[in-house]
């Protein structure tokens, strides 16, 4: 078997890494999130959606109606409801 050398910045040991953080919050390391946008499936619209999807779900809990939750979250009743239904799903 032969062998190369391998260069000394190749290895993650010897990289200076620079914690850049992403539009959201400055640091990697300091970051409050569950979960980094970049590991997200959909990136930056799971991250805003699942906000959103929890408000949805504490209103509908205290009572909403259906037509308040969505003109509250200039969405239509039918989202509404599937996030409802996909919520229900989860706990299942």
């Amino acid at each position: 078997m032969v062998t190369h050398p391998v260069r000394s910045d190749a290895l993650p040991e010897n990289h200076q890494y620079e914690d850049e953080g992403c539009n959201f919050f400055p640091a990697c390391l300091c970051c409050p999130a569950d979960f980094c946008r970049f590991d997200a499936r959909k990136g930056i619209y799971t991250l805003k959606t699942q906000s959103r999807d929890n408000a949805i779900i504490d209103d509908r809990q205290r009572g909403v109606p259906l037509r308040v939750i969505a003109q509250r979250h200039h969405i239509s009743v039918r989202s509404v409801l599937r996030i409802l239904q996909a919520e229900r799903e989860r706990d299942t």
